[in-house]
């Protein structure tokens, strides 16, 4: 019966000086491999950080608990004897991204038009354009105990930032008072700088009440958080009312 050979003595040194190599090589490829993936991640992060940094970040708008209405008496900056209807509206302008591109908002309009009941009791259906007139502040009146608009700038782009949210008051303007008892649609639209348009669909509700204050106050207070109201959409508030 024949036995195996023993290994000759150089042979197993050169096999366990071989082994130790082996895995020293395996972790330099797998360190290699590392290298070259955290290089890449780096890039992919580093690159979409520029793209963000460079674009226009989205601004979002938010519409008031409050708009105030003047119709029918001079108000700020239009002629004694002289009929009118201001809209004020302080929308609320925020972006949530820190970018290096200014978000900008050039224009704002708002279209005001009866529901299908109140356009039935209309004389005429041809209504006056409201187009924004200024920006406005309001002042505490202490012998009123009333906050009075105030001019405050001419309207112009508005610029928005992370920081630097804006809520100002625009203040809408028709030369002629049209609002009627009754429902009616009104649509602000806002136009962004390189960016698709911002619309926002609200309601007023006008009573036979708000019609006689409008000849003895300033202006009428409307709110749409003092009743639930029934939501259709999204871009859709509650109806602005007043008691």
């Amino acid at each position: 019966m024949e036995t195996a050979s023993p290994q000759p003595a150089e042979e197993t040194s050169a096999r366990s000086r071989k082994a130790p190599r082996r895995q020293f090589r395996r972790i330099e490829i797998l360190t290699t491999i590392l290298t070259a993936v955290t290089a890449v991640v780096a890039l992919i992060l580093s690159v979409i950080t520029t793209v963000q940094l460079n674009r226009r970040a989205d601004i979002f708008l938010t519409m008031p608990k409050i708009i105030r209405i003047s119709q029918g008496i001079p108000a700020l900056g239009v002629t004694a004897g002289t009929s009118q209807l201001s809209i004020w509206i302080q929308p609320t302008l925020m972006v949530y991204q820190k970018t290096d591109v200014a978000s900008v908002v050039t224009s704002a309009r708002l279209n005001v038009t009866p529901s299908p009941v109140t356009k039935s009791a209309l004389s005429s259906s041809v209504l006056p354009y409201l187009y924004w007139l200024e920006v406005d502040k309001f002042v505490y009146n202490q012998n009123t105990g009333l906050a009075d608009p105030v001019y405050d700038s001419d309207p112009s782009p508005i610029v928005v930032a992370q920081d630097k949210p804006q809520a100002m008051h625009l203040r809408f303007f028709a030369a002629q008072p049209f609002l009627t008892p009754g429902r009616w649609q009104a649509v602000l639209t806002v136009e962004r700088q390189g960016q698709s348009t911002l619309m926002r669909n609200f309601c007023i509700d006008i009573s036979e009440n708000n019609i006689s204050r409008f000849s003895t106050s300033a202006y009428i207070t409307y709110r749409n958080d003092q009743a639930k109201q029934q939501q259709t959409s999204s871009s859709t508030t509650g109806c602005y009312h007043s008691p």
